[in-house]
């Protein structure tokens, strides 16, 4: 499976029969191949057993159609390891995300931007 993202970088994902539990879930593999300026490989470990659809739906690898419990990132050449610890299977009250008053909308540009120079600043 091959992915253009949007800043034009190929996303290959490989599926594998590799598996291994994270957070007391069955998990299963892929292999990640990233090809832009340069070429970076990297498992990504999900799980088919928590029923969300398309839960990768607005990220990079919304190829995996399972919830993604050990992946990484790379972002303003920092690369970025997570792993999830716990799952809490619970509803979640609609107040806990209601927007707060004075909210203010961000295009995705211009949160890319402020962010980039957070990340310029500190480093």
């Amino acid at each position: 499976m091959h992915l253009l993202t949007q800043n034009s970088t190929v996303l290959e994902v490989n599926l594998t029969d590799e598996t291994k539990e994270i957070a007391g879930y069955l998990c299963n593999s892929a292999n990640v191949v990233v090809q832009g300026d340069s070429v970076w490989n990297f498992k990504v470990y999900y799980t088919n057993d928590i029923k969300i659809k398309k839960p990768n739906l607005h990220t990079p690898f919304r190829q995996i159609k399972g919830v993604l419990m050990e992946y990484k990132l790379l972002s303003n050449n920092i690369l970025m390891n997570f792993s999830a610890t716990k799952v809490i299977d619970e509803k979640v009250d609609k107040s806990a995300i209601e927007l707060e008053e004075g909210y203010e909308m961000v295009e995705p540009a211009k949160l890319k931007a402020e962010i980039k120079k957070l990340f310029t600043n500190i480093m």
